[in-house]
């Protein structure tokens, strides 16, 4: 099966290749050799959901070819207990960014501090997204709601983060800016 012919279009044009999640799709990843995948898709970049934090610890052959690590958190305590106890090795060869999804107990500039405390400085917040169910539920199905992800909070705040990291992948490592809410 040829990689693009599996891709699905998202608004803006993007192609991505979309898996379930869970213990199957984890298992699938622990064998892809992404080095070999990042090679031969040259002029591609790849954005892999490597599964939940909480889980066992992440391999780390699964982020070890990344140019960086973005990890996707919850403002709650267990979210944030979670998170700063693997940012330390998360950010040890490239820089971890974060980014904040809905409200919750934790203001994302405390988040920010924390991670830039526990890391040197080399794990920060990128930004914050709204927390919009109606928007992931367009987001999960079959594109017969294109209309409505698009209009959506969820689309419309991730859109810059996405630009973000488009931009980061064709400039290089980044590079922590001031903290986040400041």
């Amino acid at each position: 099966m040829d990689f693009w012919s599996g891709c699905l279009r998202v608004p803006g044009g993007r192609p991505v290749l979309v898996a379930r999640g869970g213990a199957a799709t984890r298992a699938a990843l622990e064998q892809v050799d992404f080095g070999e995948l990042d090679r031969s898709l040259r002029d591609t970049d790849l954005l892999v959901d490597a599964g939940r934090l909480r889980d066992s610890e992440t391999p780390s052959r699964l982020y070890e070819p990344a140019d960086f690590v973005v990890v996707v958190v919850r403002p709650r305590c267990e979210s944030v207990a979670v998170l700063l106890d693997r940012a330390e090795s998360l950010s040890a060869e490239r820089p971890l960014l974060a980014v904040v999804v809905g409200g919750g107990s934790y203001p994302v500039g405390e988040i920010d501090a924390a991670l830039r405390q526990t890391t040197g400085d080399r794990a920060w917040v990128l930004a914050s997204v709204a927390g919009d169910s109606r928007g992931a539920a367009a987001l999960a199905t079959d594109g017969g709601r294109e209309r409505a992800l698009r209009r959506s909070l969820l689309a419309r705040t991730v859109r810059p983060v996405t630009d973000l990291l488009v931009h980061f992948c064709s400039a290089g490592t980044p590079v922590p800016s001031r903290p986040a809410g400041t």
